[in-house]
């Protein structure tokens, strides 16, 4: 299983089901090949993958998780980063259904809308990720138009996964 980051909005986005598909960088900055890319080969290998969410949460004092993403909780004093989220408390898995390599500008308004991206200043959801990749990625990181793996996949509860 690949551990993947997600945000809290694309959190809720995935458990609403308008979210289906990612993108992310098929190259690092030092040129090499991105996990990512071991995750496409695996996928075009005929292997099944699947990716385990991470996501922003802390420990009530039970040690029982809350998710930042869909809490309605005030007094948490401190949010845990994603990456620190170990696969014990992990809510949510992906089933890898798909993936392709493409430029970033290469995607179409149906696949916006499956990322998730809302409609953009011009209305189109292609113009809302355009925005939504540059927050994440820098000004200038939509014109630069990297590689991305594309990767589509169906979402589980982490206990649907397991058993």
């Amino acid at each position: 299983m690949f551990p993947m980051v997600m945000g809290s909005a694309t959190v809720r986005a995935l458990l609403a089901g308008t979210k289906t598909q990612t993108r992310r960088l098929a190259w690092r900055a030092d040129g090499e090949p991105s996990q990512w890319q071991d995750l496409h080969a695996r996928v075009q290998a005929g292997k099944d993958v699947g990716v385990w969410v991470r996501e922003a949460h802390t420990l009530d004092a039970h040690g029982a998780p809350i998710y930042r993403a869909t809490t309605e909780r005030t007094d948490v004093p401190r949010w845990r980063s994603p990456i620190h989220m170990p696969w014990r408390i992990c809510r949510l898995t992906l089933a890898v259904t798909a993936t392709r390599l493409e430029p970033l500008t290469a995607i179409s308004e149906a696949d916006a809308e499956a990322e998730g991206a809302a409609p953009g200043a011009d209305g189109s959801h292609r113009d809302g990720y355009r925005a939504l990749w540059e927050s994440l990625h820098g000004a200038g990181a939509w014109d630069a138009d990297p590689e991305v793996v594309v990767i589509a996949f169906t979402v589980h509860a982490a206990s649907e996964a397991a058993g």
